[in-house]
């Protein structure tokens, strides 16, 4: 079954959440975004957790920025 990963970019927290394919939430991961520290703070901020939850979900993937 296919899984979709959706992440919400918020001025204030990061949200990301895994789904089946019918939708159903089977993860998520919440954090500040810290916007103070810069562009490139923020996404380096959003690749760990999201290479944490695919791993606990046994995915994979390649995230580069």
């Amino acid at each position: 079954m296919k899984k979709l990963l959706d992440v919400d970019l918020g001025g204030a927290t990061i949200k990301i959440s895994l789904f089946q394919s019918n939708l159903e939430k089977i993860a998520k991961k919440k954090i500040a975004t810290e916007t103070h520290k810069g562009s490139n703070y923020v996404l380096h901020l959003m690749t760990s957790p999201i290479q944490s939850l695919l791993e606990e979900h046994t995915l994979s993937t390649i995230l580069h920025l």
